[in-house]
């Protein structure tokens, strides 16, 4: 049977405002991060616990993965998306009234399902919205939205936290998701007009299909492993610089939000030339090596270099990301199987987000707080992660 879908009359003008809403939850997945110092000193944390924070918003990307999609395909872009934001104002709501860990680690979780939710659907709402030939430059501009949410929290962010505490960043994220519900449930009618009703006479893509493709899992261990050292190196960077060259937590979000706007550019470079050079897995394998000993030399660099350091850091960090993901729908037998290749694959990548900070954390607490340690063990990481690609022998 057909496909039917209503035509939607300003596709861009729906992807801009999309964009800009999806932000909220992300903004929420940063707000640690980027005023990590001011919580260890108000609340007392370790720094594998400030990890546990971090990635505890990740845990649910991890567990709702699947759930999440059954979510989206029963209610409906319009509604799910609702449902994102709700999941923000109710996680973010319970850090701005209470301050226990466990609770701290609660409300992180359920912010993290409204961040599980955005990112379904807002790729549907762009798949739907625009036509093939104008779907990939739109998917682009969209996945931007990540960036943009670490460009606001690193610059915004700690200077909230300056003037009100570590709680007002928590009450700004909560406000934000609020009026982007609100705005989100006016747009009801162009929203719902990306959604689709859909009747398949073929048996639909089986999960177990993929499972079974061993290259599927080698690029998954890959994004993993490279997730791990990247994030890890860039959530803890700002504290870094704060607690042993001196900056104001101000100035280091600064520096650190270089690293989010160079990487808009870096994840369209980096596929723009795997498609000139026609191989996705050398573009990994090298953007993994070259990653992974510039993880190494944080503390090795003068204070004065730190700038380009981030620059170069977001530029190459964000790129095998992107890579991977087109490398994933280019390994299974049929185009069926692509997007469940592409959803076990993301699944992977929120493993390596949910491990990244604690295993930092844990590195640093074990060695006595040695930063070197802990910035070279990511640079083997990311080397690791990429090396994996050597046997992948479907991947060109």
């Amino acid at each position: 049977m057909e496909t039917t879908k209503k035509q939607t009359s300003n596709p861009w003008g729906l992807l801009i405002i999309v964009l800009i809403l999806a932000t909220a939850p992300p903004a929420a997945l940063f707000k640690i991060a980027s005023v990590q110092t001011t919580m260890i000193n108000s609340l007392g944390l370790t720094s594998t616990q400030v990890g546990l924070l971090s990635s505890a918003f990740s845990l649910a990307s991890v567990v709702m993965a699947i759930p999440g999609g059954l979510i989206a395909a029963k209610f409906g872009n319009w509604k799910t998306g609702l449902l994102s934001f709700l999941a923000v104002i109710v996680g973010g709501s319970i850090g701005v009234f209470f301050s226990g860990l466990s609770l701290l680690i609660l409300a992180r979780v359920i912010e993290g399902i409204g961040q599980v939710l955005i990112g379904l659907v807002g790729p549907s709402v762009i798949s739907q919205a625009f036509s093939p030939e104008k779907r990939g430059k739109a998917m682009g501009v969209f996945m931007t939205y990540m960036s943009i949410a670490s460009v606001m929290a690193y610059n915004v962010f700690p200077r909230i936290a300056k003037s009100s505490g570590w709680k007002g960043t928590w009450v700004f994220t909560t406000v934000f998701a609020l009026i982007c519900l609100v705005v989100w449930a006016l747009l009801k009618k162009p929203i719902s007009s990306t959604e689709v009703a859909v009747s398949n006479e073929e048996p639909p893509a089986r999960l177990r299909d993929v499972v079974t493709n061993k290259s599927v899992w080698l690029i998954s261990l890959q994004l993993t492993l490279c997730t791990i050292a990247f994030q890890a190196a860039y959530q803890f960077l700002s504290n870094y610089l704060v607690t042993v060259r001196g900056l104001e937590e101000t100035t280091a979000g600064s520096l650190c939000s270089i690293s989010g706007t160079i990487g808009i550019l870096g994840s369209i470079l980096a596929g723009a030339i795997s498609d000139k050079l026609h191989t996705r897995k050398w573009v990994i394998i090298v953007l993994s090596v070259v990653c992974g000993l510039h993880f190494m030399l944080p503390t090795m660099l003068p204070t004065g270099l730190f700038a380009a350091y981030i620059f170069i850091f977001g530029l190459l960090g964000n790129g095998s990301g992107p890579v991977a993901m087109t490398a994933a729908t280019e390994v299974v037998s049929s185009p069926k199987l692509a997007g469940v290749s592409v959803a076990l694959v993301t699944l992977m990548m929120n493993v390596g987000i949910l491990l990244a900070s604690p295993i930092f954390g844990m590195i640093l607490d074990m060695t006595n707080t040695n930063w070197t340690i802990a910035y070279v063990s990511m640079g083997f990481i990311s080397i690791a992660g990429g090396c994996t690609l050597l046997f992948c022998k479907k991947l060109k």
